[in-house]
């Protein structure tokens, strides 16, 4: 692996500087709000494998999670930002950053948190509390345009794909399981099911047909 070197997602964000407040998360300190003492800075690192050190930061949203690579472009998952950040790894600089919220005003909250590379120059994203799974055309990185948003089950965590099928693995599974019709009791499903949703692509790597279904469930 000589002269590689990976990025990795830095939850807590930028190195703390001098006069920064902070808030210790173990024994490294996190630029921090002074009222909540949540992170206020997202980053990814480029690390030297050969050294095993740090040899550049990049700033992205707020809580870098999930990442995917196409090409030299690197998707990363603002999870607590409601956003996508895009990086150009030939220069190591950010391109753009992509709202990923359901709706225009939408309150915060979505939480991204899975990506796949899709064919034909299409991002999927997991959106976590949202319960829902979201297309967008990357094929021009200035004006991204959403082409599918798709009900999951309940809080999607990660996404993969191939060149005909998505699929997304929903964390806590489908949700409450009460037949109040039937009389019978609420039962709770979180931690207990994991769900697997797959879904067909079809020539555009795009899902039509459900675009809209999300805004009814």
């Amino acid at each position: 692996l000589g002269g590689l070197q990976p990025r990795g997602p830095g939850q807590g964000g930028r190195p703390a500087q001098p006069g920064d407040f902070v808030n210790m998360s173990a024994t490294t300190p996190i630029v921090a709000d002074t009222f909540t003492g949540a992170a206020i800075t997202g980053s990814v690192s480029v690390v030297d494998l050969d050294t095993g050190k740090e040899t550049a930061t990049i700033p992205v949203g707020l809580h870098p999670t999930a990442m995917a690579l196409d090409g030299q472009l690197l998707y990363v998952a603002n999870t607590d930002g409601d956003s996508v950040s895009v990086i150009d790894t030939s220069s190591d600089r950010l391109i753009t950053t992509v709202d990923v919220r359901p709706y225009p005003g939408a309150p915060p909250g979505s939480f991204p948190n899975g990506l796949a590379v899709l064919p034909n120059d299409h991002v999927a994203v997991t959106l976590g509390r949202t319960n829902a799974v979201a297309v967008y055309d990357v094929s021009d990185l200035f004006r991204v345009k959403r082409t599918a948003l798709v009900p999951t089950g309940w809080f999607p965590s990660s996404v993969a794909a191939t060149a005909d099928k998505v699929v997304v693995a929903s964390q806590q599974g489908v949700g409450a399981l009460a037949d109040a019709d039937a009389g019978k009791p609420a039962r709770g499903a979180g931690g207990e099911i994991v769900l697997a949703s797959i879904m067909a692509l079809e020539g555009n790597a795009s899902l039509p047909g459900l675009a809209t279904s999300y805004s009814g469930n």
